[in-house]
């Protein structure tokens, strides 16, 4: 997987938005080439730039101590830091 964090990601639940199940993320990493081949090369770029931008912004602990405080003021809930 990108940026080699294939054991910490498939060990992870993901939600399945087409039917709100809970699969394990090996399951969806199997299913990433079909997902892949939905994209041009250049969006699929700029798609994996965006996820990787995401995951760095979201695992810093300022940012989602920052995050939390914005969800707690517009009561969306209870999200746990990283």
């Amino acid at each position: 997987m990108e940026h080699g964090r294939d054991a910490e990601v498939r060990a992870l639940a993901i939600r399945d938005l087409r039917n709100d199940e809970l699969l394990d993320a090996g399951v969806a990493l199997s299913e990433s080439r079909s997902c892949q081949r939905r994209f041009t090369p250049a969006r699929w770029a700029a798609f994996r730039h965006d996820v990787y931008q995401f995951d760095r912004i979201v695992r810093d602990p300022e940012t989602c101590c920052f995050l939390q405080q914005i969800l707690r003021v517009f009561r969306f809930g209870h999200v746990r830091a990283a």
